[in-house]
């Protein structure tokens, strides 16, 4: 099952949204099935310059990971990019079936990662990830405690 509603759901938040072309047919082999939680991950991108410079890592994958590696990914502006309306290969090995990449949304919030890294999670894009966790949750008719971060 491909989620076509998740550009909708990324507009309802109020931030800007640019979805990327491909979106609605992108994503790994097998399917979505219900959504039982919400994956926050950040890139961990090392400093690099711009709103969303991994989206093409996101979007494509990396050599050990086929991507998508996330439905949506979250620019430093608070720009949700709307990535994959599929299955991604963001939750790795879970602890719990219900947390699994076909039970699970996943999104990609452009970050260094690192304690006091310059220029790291800004306020809108702090901004923009509270509201795409709250509209995910409300989409999906989910509790606040299945909104949960991975390393």
């Amino acid at each position: 099952m491909m989620m076509l509603q998740l550009a909708s759901v990324a507009r309802r938040t109020g931030c800007p949204v640019v979805v990327v072309p491909g979106w609605k047919t992108r994503g790994r082999p097998g399917g979505m099935g219900d959504i039982r939680t919400i994956i926050c991950h950040h890139t961990a991108n090392g400093g690099a310059r711009g709103d969303h410079p991994s989206l093409r890592t996101v979007r494509d994958g990396r050599p050990t990971l086929p991507g998508p590696l996330a439905q949506y990914g979250l620019g430093v502006s608070g720009t949700i990019y709307v990535i994959a309306a599929g299955l991604a290969n963001h939750a790795g090995v879970g602890l719990h079936p219900d947390f699994g990449n076909s039970h699970a949304i996943g999104f990609e919030a452009e970050a260094v990662g690192m304690p006091g890294a310059a220029g790291d999670w800004p306020p809108a894009q702090m901004d923009a990830y509270a509201r795409l966790c709250a509209a995910l949750v409300a989409e999906f008719d989910l509790k606040v405690a299945d909104v949960r971060g991975h390393k």
